[in-house]
């Protein structure tokens, strides 16, 4: 029997771009999701990965003591609490406003060469991170109220 799939509630923190890969990020008050290609103004869009989400618990994780390649080289577009992501799968669907956002992947693979991956480390990035495709755009705003499921 397959469980049913229960709506977690969250809150977005914090929206983030990056005009150029690796570049310095930004962190705006307001954004605008196009369906398709991912958050305006965010050097990397369209495919599978339009943008990168990570748990409220695994942002407060990542300190600057932490050695981890993730650290250096993940971005978060959005920056939702309240969720639980591993009860996450990809199929599921993010709705914040009007915007629509189906889950395409959860989690994400260490670099082989990771400092805290090659001592067997916990990572918070791990499984404390999703990415989405834009399904139905439009303006999101940091503090707004959403739905998993």
């Amino acid at each position: 029997m397959t469980e049913q799939r229960q709506e977690q509630h969250c809150r977005l923190r914090r929206l983030g771009l990056q005009h150029k890969k690796h570049g310095e990020g930004e962190y705006p008050a307001t954004g605008l999701l196009i369906a398709g290609q991912g958050l305006e103004g965010h050097f990397k869009g369209g495919g599978e990965r339009q943008v990168s989400l990570m748990s409220g618990a695994c942002a407060d994780a990542i300190t600057p003591e932490h050695k981890g390649f993730c650290v250096r080289r993940f971005f978060a577009n959005l920056i939702l609490d309240g969720v639980d992501f591993e009860r996450l799968e990809a199929g599921m669907t993010l709705r914040l406003g009007d915007c629509l956002l189906q889950l395409t992947q959860v989690g994400k693979e260490c670099f082989d060469d990771c400092p805290v991956a090659s001592v067997g480390d916990p990572c918070p990035l791990r499984r404390g991170c999703a990415f989405a495709r834009i399904e139905r755009g439009g303006e999101i705003a940091a503090g707004m109220e959403g739905t998993i499921s």
